[in-house]
């Protein structure tokens, strides 16, 4: 098959590095790569991996639960959290704001 179209790409400059590393120890170029998606494209009728957003981590029925509580909390203590406090606390997986 001639190849006689071109494409341009506009992509994160380290993606394309990262991305060209790897492609480079398998033994292919970006071109090489991106020839082979689109073939994959055309033999599979779809895109050749699964599309699906990121779960979250905590459901909006949680999100609203937790915030009653906190609000209930906070009517009857006056106590407040600060965000820092929240933000360290949930990032080390702890429930107890």
């Amino acid at each position: 098959m001639v190849k006689s179209s071109t494409i341009t790409l506009r992509v994160d400059k380290e993606l394309k590095e990262d991305a060209d590393k790897v492609l480079k120890s398998l033994g292919i170029t970006i071109s090489t790569a991106f020839d082979m998606y689109l073939q994959q494209i055309v033999l599979t009728n779809s895109i050749p991996f699964e599309l699906k957003l990121p779960e979250d981590k905590v459901s909006k029925n949680e999100i609203h639960s937790l915030i009653s509580e906190a609000l209930e909390e906070y009517e009857f203590t006056q106590k407040t959290t600060s965000l820092e406090e929240v933000k360290r606390k949930y990032d080390n997986g702890t429930n107890d704001v």
